[in-house]
């Protein structure tokens, strides 16, 4: 029988810390799954929304936070 254990939208996030990243790399030790399947949205990627733009929340946001927060997730795991 194989394993899978399917790891859906992390969502990091420059402002929050990313401990969750570090649990989930424990419990990917702890299971040794067979498989490990990212099914995507792992970045939040708050710089490239359109949501709040021309409000105060909308300034000094950064691509480049957004990446290194992702990035940081992904080396975390």
């Amino acid at each position: 029988m194989t394993t899978h254990l399917v790891i859906p939208d992390q969502h990091a996030h420059y402002s929050h810390h990313n401990k969750r990243a570090d649990w989930l790399g424990e419990l990917i030790a702890d299971v040794k799954p067979d498989v490990v399947i990212n099914i995507g949205d792992a970045a939040d990627m708050p710089s490239l929304s359109g949501y709040d733009k021309g409000k105060r929340g909308f300034h000094g946001r950064t691509y480049r936070k957004d990446i290194d927060a992702h990035l940081d997730f992904q080396e975390q795991i």
